[in-house]
């Protein structure tokens, strides 16, 4: 079990990015996505995880760099119209956006020793609401696509799951490894 649990702390964003392969592959084939960029979505996130099974994304400022790809993904699909054979459900796809760009983040953030579980929540949360309203703004200026209060509010209920998400992880997974304590002092969790 704690080889399990290393390997996920190691690995945790490129796990993040290949849980949603499947799903993402699933959304393509039903809804007949046509513009190329949704159809490379799945191939995207699969070499991102990739890229993310590197030594070097786990500390330093590297740790950024996995939502950072993240929201740059985000960004391409709200960055494109297009035509699908059935209705596309918004208030399903922002919400699922956000809530593992929330994952990530919080998990860059928690990274570090100087910050609590709860403030990289709350940094996370306000990150996030900056994200959400910079990509309706940008969206504003695609043909075809509206800047959307609600989809923000959904962008919000998205990273807000993603913060409860990673606060009921365990913590072995959230924190990173406390270090060694020294002659004379104690670790307390």
């Amino acid at each position: 079990m704690n080889s399990l649990l290393r390997l996920l702390r190691q690995h945790f964003p490129a796990a993040i990015l290949w849980v949603q392969v499947p799903p993402a592959i699933a959304v393509v084939l039903f809804f007949g996505v046509e513009h190329p960029y949704y159809r490379m979505f799945p191939v995207l996130l699969l070499t991102g995880g990739l890229a993310f099974l590197l030594p070097g994304f786990v500390s330093g400022r590297a740790r950024f760099l996995p939502p950072l790809y993240y929201y740059g993904l985000i960004s391409l699909l709200s960055a494109t119209s297009t035509r699908t054979s059935r209705p596309v459900a918004g208030f399903v796809f922002h919400p699922a956006e956000y809530f593992f760009l929330a994952v990530l983040l919080a998990w860059a953030l928690s990274r570090s020793t100087k910050r609590s579980s709860m403030r990289a929540v709350g940094i996370m949360l306000a990150l996030c609401a900056l994200a959400g309203g910079l990509d309706e703004w940008h969206q504003s200026f695609v043909p075809g696509r509206v800047a959307d209060p609600v989809d923000w509010i959904l962008d919000l209920s998205g990273a807000l799951a993603g913060s409860l998400f990673f606060l009921a992880l365990p913590r072995a997974l959230r924190a990173p490894a406390a270090p060694p304590a020294t002659c004379g002092e104690r670790n307390f969790p």
